[in-house]
């Protein structure tokens, strides 16, 4: 007691007995405690409360040195075999050296299931079940969670003296609550993302979140449990994404914010009017109009992505085009004074071809459209720049007949407008982050189709069949952009016609999405043929008569030039405007 651990004990012979003479025997005992750090690294904490409420560790599931698997999926720091560079997890724990260094023996110290502890603060050094330590001189551990604790204060490290005669005796004993962060570890910048913890049961937790960027912030009222997070700032950069406990004990779940840099660009829409069906005065019972514009709008951006550190994050990023689609009005008003109107009309859809919802993910920098068409991209490498450069032509269509009374379409109006975004997604799948797409610029424009028949023809009313801003606008932070399960094409694929009072009349039967089309249904062209007077090929019935649809251009590419190739060698090229593709 009182700082002396040797004892002498002496026995001599007892009362009444026939022994004589005295044993003596010199005892030695060690004393030692451990002392727990909070997360600073430098404070200690009391050690009753080390004893009885304990510390808190982060599980160490975050990747905070960026390794990589061959397949670019993220390696948690705890599943790594090599030395992890700043493990932020890992909390300081040290033991006194010990009160009788004439007492000898070895220490050991021994962490519960959900424990591990390492001799170094980059997690190596493998503390095990033959790892001793000299009792002359004080140690530095690292303690490591590995799994939530069951309830608070479940898990523990213990200190023994391994004496010299094969005894082990414990000293001390402190306890830990392991708990989790999840959410996203690489996002493009301009995103908001969700984070969780997970403590353990019966832990009532406080609204204790915060961020180390005062750039970035975190939207009131959605903790404790969760909240979220949004990324602001427009640089590269690692971000921390903290939780506490309790007093002294903060977590960091660092975060890879990608900058990704995208120019005004450009947006050129074609000149000219709407494109009619062929003059006609009459339309086959159960046709459709289908009414296009002279030739493509065009986009094109330049995208730069830039990571922290030399490129953390930039590899796990996904970005291209991306186009809203709201049907304002798809009426058609017939010469009976009736109206139908499309069941599509003020729905608003995402507009994609292939594997959505990018508006047409198969055209790459590897796998060029036509050698220039490039919609999306995933970065390789730090400072990548990628042009992005796309293009759409919307075909709309209409009954040429009023079924219900068989009275001939008059005059249309077919109004749609579009926003075509540049867009990001992270490939990190946590929280389901990998479906939140980011929209960084936009542009938009609009498709004004409207017919009015006019000496016996449709006709288009407007000047300009796509109208647009000329450029892209900057979106900071950035849009989180609604993906609806239904692509445009698809919708369009199912639509009705209905008259107040009738039913639904079916509409055109649609034809696949070319690959490399701009998002919209491609018409594949079987043959030209010049028309007569009346709107049908030579040598074909009149449409009056039951001949069937004809469509406007909607093919990539320049129409005149599609429709010179295709024309029947020595053809005036004067009367192209006459021609129309048949399908």
């Amino acid at each position: 007691s009182s700082g002396n651990y040797n004892f002498t004990l002496t026995a001599t012979a007892g009362y009444n007995t026939d022994l004589s003479g005295t044993a003596t025997v010199d005892i030695s005992i060690q004393a030692a405690q451990l002392q727990m750090y909070e997360s600073d690294g430098s404070t200690v904490l009391g050690h009753s409360s080390a004893v009885t409420s304990g510390g808190w560790v982060l599980e160490n599931s975050n990747d905070y040195n960026y390794a990589l698997t061959s397949s670019n999926s993220l390696i948690p720091a705890d599943q790594q075999t090599a030395a992890v560079a700043g493990d932020a997890a890992l909390l300081k724990l040290g033991t006194t050296a010990g009160a009788n260094s004439a007492a000898g023996g070895q220490f050991e110290l021994v962490a519960s299931g959900n424990l591990g502890l390492w001799q170094n603060a980059d997690r190596t050094g493998a503390v095990t079940g033959t790892t001793n330590f000299s009792t002359t001189s004080p140690s530095t551990l690292y303690v490591e969670g590995k799994a939530v604790s069951a309830s608070q204060g479940s898990d523990y490290v213990t200190l023994n003296w391994k004496t010299p005669g094969g005894i082990t005796l414990q000293l001390d004993q402190v306890k830990y609550s392991v708990y989790a962060i999840t959410g996203a570890e690489n996002v493009p910048e301009g995103g908001a993302y969700t984070y969780a913890v997970q403590l353990p049961n019966g832990v009532t937790p406080g609204n204790a979140w915060s961020v180390t960027d005062p750039g970035d912030g975190i939207f009131a009222g959605t903790g404790p449990i969760q909240v979220q997070v949004s990324f602001d700032n427009t640089i590269a950069e690692v971000v921390s994404v903290q939780y506490s406990p309790a007093t002294g004990f903060t977590g960091d779940w660092n975060v890879n914010a990608v900058e990704i840099q995208v120019s005004a660009g450009t947006v050129t829409p074609p000149t000219g009017k709407a494109v009619p069906p062929p003059p006609q005065t009459t339309f086959s019972a159960g046709g459709y109009v289908s009414v296009t514009a002279p030739d493509d709008i065009t986009f094109s951006n330049s995208v730069t992505v830039t990571g922290p550190n030399g490129g953390w994050g930039v590899t796990q990023m996904n970005i291209g085009y991306m186009q809203e689609d709201t049907i304002v009005t798809e009426d058609g008003t017939y010469q009976d004074g009736t109206t139908l109107k499309s069941n599509l009309g003020g729905q608003t859809y995402t507009d994609w071809v292939n594997a959505g919802p990018w508006s047409n993910s198969a055209l790459t920098p590897a796998n060029p459209g036509q050698g220039v068409y490039v919609a999306f991209f995933q970065p390789t490498s730090n400072g990548q720049q990628v042009t992005l450069n796309h293009y759409d032509l919307p075909t709309l269509t209409v009954p040429a007949t009023n079924k219900a009374t068989g009275s001939p379409l008059l005059s249309t109006n077919l109004f749609d407008t579009f926003v075509r975004y540049v867009a990001a997604e992270t490939n990190d799948t946590a929280n389901d982050a990998n479906n939140i797409y980011v929209g960084l610029a936009e542009a938009n424009w609009q498709t004004n189709y409207q017919l009015a028949t006019q000496n016996g023809k449709l006709t288009p009313t407007a000047n300009q069949a796509i109208t647009s801003s000329a450029a892209f606008s900057q979106l900071l932070p950035g849009l989180p952009i609604t993906v609806t399960a239904t692509s445009a094409n698809t919708a369009a694929g199912g639509e009705t016609w209905r008259q107040a009072g009738s039913p639904a009349q079916p509409g055109a039967t649609p034809v696949p999405a070319a690959s490399g089309s701009g998002g919209v249904t491609t018409l594949t062209a079987t043959k030209l043929q010049p028309l007569d007077v009346l709107g049908s090929p030579i040598g074909f019935p009149p449409i009056g008569f039951g001949w069937g649809n004809w469509l406007a251009p909607a093919a990539d590419g320049n129409l005149s030039g599609i429709l010179s190739a295709l024309a029947p060698a020595g053809f005036p090229t004067s009367l192209l405007g006459d021609w129309l593709w048949y399908v």
